[in-house]
């Protein structure tokens, strides 16, 4: 009874964390299904898979970091957790709807040329059109979504740092995929002279809002817009690397479907469990309750353990999830001591990995002036998906062969 008092803060977390990040889990099998049985598209149209990673990571880079600075100024007492006419909700509106009508063009650009390369053949308008009505098809209900997480968390006494990231991943994951292959199939079927007119009017949305954010009097929207631009550059670049690897080895990927039910839960979880550190660290910074030193405080620390404890319980889970997933679509799959062991062992690396990068982001961006909401959690989901794959890849090798 003394260590459930000692510990009442620390053992809530980790609860809410846990709950979160099951929801995620669970949701996570429809990206799975969606990616397994997303063969016709794909065997169609390779070139999709280039974009894949970055269209889905769009829900992290952009709408968790929404919910991110929502949170943060909830606890501040800056907004109240209702829709209002309140300036920094307007102004995270209008920095959304310029990321999200931007980037799109920016993705399609760099996916083009990396397909390009790898394959030799130039795909930019199909790619740019697809990265758009995918942008706009989600925008819409990923941004309802993000709000009432938010709002509705806060108003229950829970913390919203706690359970964005996890839902909107969940949220992301499970519209992101299906719309992605919708548009892929709007493209495939659409007049050859329509396609530039649609990307003309992406890249006139794209200008406008730019151009009103640049110019207008919303300060706290531009500041969205230009420290998080740079950061969701590099992410784009690092997303195309890991869309690369999928159409190289897109052969393999459809010969062996059963281990792609596995691979979004994986990826989606390591992002959320950034995005809740990310997201907390943030908000303490910003309350002063710790600061940002390079030897990590024992609240800093104790956010780790959190972390970790979290990460032991839900990756041997998600394993056993995505194998049961695999056997039901009856798609070929490795055994389930080796896939309960390769995703405990790669969860707790990628873990590792991502509260060391977690910590340091923010930090180094808080003492520079930066707002951490702003840009740890896009970096974090990107680099979660660059290496959260070969992690689990690599860890799934040498088990295999041990």
């Amino acid at each position: 009874m003394g260590f459930i008092a000692k510990y009442k803060r620390e053992l809530k977390d980790v609860w809410e964390e846990l709950v979160a990040l099951t929801i995620t889990t669970l949701g996570s099998g429809i990206s799975g299904m969606t990616l397994g049985l997303g063969n016709i598209i794909i065997s169609m149209k390779n070139s999709v898979l280039m974009l894949a990673p970055a269209i889905m990571d769009m829900r992290g880079n952009i709408y968790s970091s929404l919910g991110s600075r929502l949170s943060s100024l909830l606890h501040l007492g800056y907004i109240k957790p209702k829709i209002s006419r309140n300036p920094l909700l307007l102004g995270n509106l209008f920095g959304v709807l310029a990321l999200k009508s931007s980037m799109p063009i920016y993705i399609g650009f760099i996916a083009s040329i990396a397909y390009f390369l790898t394959t030799g053949i130039l795909d930019y308008m199909d790619l740019t059109l697809i990265a758009l009505l995918t942008s706009f098809f989600t925008f819409p209900i990923m941004l309802a979504v993000t709000f009432a997480v938010a709002f509705i968390t806060y108003r229950r006494g829970l913390d919203p740092d706690n359970f964005a990231s996890p839902i909107i991943t969940l949220a992301g994951d499970a519209i992101s995929l299906p719309i992605l292959f919708l548009s892929t199939y709007i493209v495939m079927n659409s007049p050859l002279g329509f396609k530039p007119t649609l990307i003309l009017v992406g890249i006139t949305v794209s200008a406008i809002s730019l151009l009103y954010i640049t110019f207008s009097g919303e300060a706290y929207a531009k500041k969205i817009v230009y420290e998080a631009t740079p950061t969701l550059m590099i992410c784009g670049l690092l997303e195309i690397f890991a869309g690369s690897l999928l159409v190289i080895n897109v052969n393999e990927i459809l010969e062996k479907a059963g281990m792609l039910t596995i691979v979004p839960g994986f990826i989606g979880n390591g992002g959320a469990l950034g995005g809740i550190l990310a997201a907390r660290l943030s908000t303490k910074l910003h309350l002063g309750e710790i600061e940002p030193k390079l030897i990590p405080s024992t609240k800093a620390i104790k956010e780790f353990i959190k972390a970790l404890v979290v990460s032991l319980i839900i990756y041997p889970a998600l394993g056993v999830y995505g194998y049961s997933i695999a056997l039901l679509l009856k798609l070929p799959t490795p055994s389930l001591n080796i896939v309960f062991l390769t995703t405990l062992v790669a969860g707790m690396i990628l873990s590792a990995i991502i509260i060391i990068i977690v910590y340091f982001i923010s930090i180094i961006s808080f003492k520079r002036g930066v707002d951490p909401d702003n840009i740890t959690i896009p970096l974090i989901t990107s680099i979660v998906d660059a290496i959260g794959a070969f992690v689990l890849l690599y860890s799934f090798l040498v088990i295999f062969r041990t």
